[in-house]
């Protein structure tokens, strides 16, 4: 019993795994922040040119 959770305590891919994780976790939720952000300046821009489109005449 002893061996075995001394072998417990010292296995290492478990954590390295969570750490996978945990980057994994990270880089989505940048990614979606950068999209949102992103989004809201093409949506400006998509309104700005239709906006002036309409005044044109067009």
């Amino acid at each position: 019993m002893k061996t075995l959770i001394t072998r417990f305590l010292q296995e290492e891919s478990g954590a390295t795994m969570v750490e996978y994780a945990i980057v994994a976790s990270l880089i989505s939720i940048a990614a979606v922040a950068v999209i949102v952000l992103v989004g809201e300046e093409v949506l400006g821009l998509f309104q700005g040119a239709d906006t002036a489109m309409k005044d044109s005449g067009m």
